[in-house]
């Protein structure tokens, strides 16, 4: 439970984040799954001076914000690589909206996001619930250790 809490002594090291022993998302409670999601956002902002926001909605995590004070250094990139690694193995639906509140082209965010695996979301704006524009669904056979 230690790399829940804070970043795992790999992350330190490395500056690649490894939050996950695989399957535990599912076997965590509201407050282990809100701290796991603390410590992604820390490694993002303290190794690569990337402000990421994540919360969870249900079964899925929503991205409701992702900036970067160094562009064009594929710093915002290598972090959702790793955060879409982490859904892979821990089996988590992703979801965002791309805007250009942060002064972003939502066309080239967008083809961003799909580069990584997005997809329109047929749900979008459906019911009551909170639903990004884009989702990923993780990729079955895809984790930490595999190419």
């Amino acid at each position: 439970m230690g790399s829940i809490i804070s970043l795992s002594a790999r992350a330190q090291q490395t500056s690649v984040w490894r939050g996950c022993d695989c399957p535990t998302w599912g076997l965590l409670d509201r407050t282990g799954r809100d701290r796991l999601l603390a410590g992604l956002m820390e490694w993002a902002w303290v190794f690569h001076l990337v402000r990421i926001k994540l919360l969870v909605h249900a079964e899925h995590v929503g991205i409701h914000e992702l900036r970067t004070l160094c562009r064009g250094r594929g710093k915002a990139r290598h972090v959702m690589q790793e955060l879409c690694l982490f859904a892979d193995c821990s089996r988590l639906v992703l979801e965002l909206t791309p805007t250009d509140e942060w002064g972003a082209d939502p066309v080239r965010l967008r083809d961003f996001y799909v580069s990584l695996g997005f997809e329109a979301n047929s749900e979008h704006g459906s019911g009551l619930a909170w639903r990004g524009e884009l989702i990923r669904y993780p990729v079955k056979g895809r984790h930490h250790g595999s190419a």
